[in-house]
């Protein structure tokens, strides 16, 4: 433009800043990541639940078989201490003629029957020890007595809420923690709105035109929406 002339700006330009974000509303998103964090916290929780509801139920399996196991020891030790007896006056019997061998073989036959029963029996009880020494950590010793319950009375019908299993708790815990990663996941295509502001020093400042350090600040609020959410 004739009579009308300015001085280029320096070629030469410098320049620091300091750039502050904060998030003024996300649409949720922070909500829902917090909820996938909770959602793995029970996950975990339910997960340890029925871990332990299981080991829990060997455990009383096994004790209740050593229960039964120190029925049938002690079963198989009456019965091994009457037979005996019984061979002693069969034996007899056949010493004083009124008695036949056969008669002695057949308790003698029984009386097998019965040591193989008690061979079973503490063979059981040893391989319940083993396991609830495993299971519990404590070991137990060979003296060990499998108290029987004092009552075998009927228990009150559980309420609906007492009665829920472990697996169904897990399961639930499963699909609230997938619902809140479907939502996180979506959560990239939700609007935000954001406060902002910059602080600088350098030449040239917000004047382009002045070619002199100075301080300078810019600062407003912005508002993104991706294209996939229109």
């Amino acid at each position: 433009i004739p009579g009308v002339g300015f001085e280029p700006p320096a070629k030469d330009q410098y320049r620091g800043t300091l750039e502050v974000q904060q998030s003024l509303w996300d649409f949720g998103v922070v909500a829902d990541r917090k909820r996938v964090a909770e959602g793995v916290a029970r996950l975990e929780h339910e997960r340890a639940a029925l871990e332990w509801y299981q080991v829990r139920g060997r455990i009383l399996s096994l004790y209740f078989a050593g229960v039964v196991g120190q029925e049938r020891r002690a079963q198989a030790e009456s019965l091994l201490g009457y037979l005996d007896t019984l061979v002693n006056k069969a034996q007899v019997a056949v010493e004083a003629g009124v008695g036949t061998p056969r008669d002695v073989l057949l308790v003698e036959a029984r009386r097998v029957e019965a040591r193989q029963a008690l061979s079973d029996a503490t063979a059981q009880i040893a391989t319940v020890r083993r396991g609830l020494s495993i299971l519990t950590g404590a070991e137990l010793s060979d003296g060990a007595v499998f108290a029987a319950p004092a009552s075998c009375a009927v228990a009150p019908v559980a309420s609906a809420e007492s009665a829920k299993r472990p697996e169904l708790d897990l399961l639930a815990a499963q699909a609230d923690l997938l619902g809140a990663q479907e939502e996180v996941e979506r959560a990239g295509d939700r609007p935000r709105i954001a406060a902002f502001g910059t602080a600088g020093y350098g030449r040239p400042g917000l004047n382009f035109f002045d070619d002199e350090f100075h301080f300078y600040f810019v600062g407003g609020v912005q508002l993104t929406v991706p294209l996939t959410y229109l």
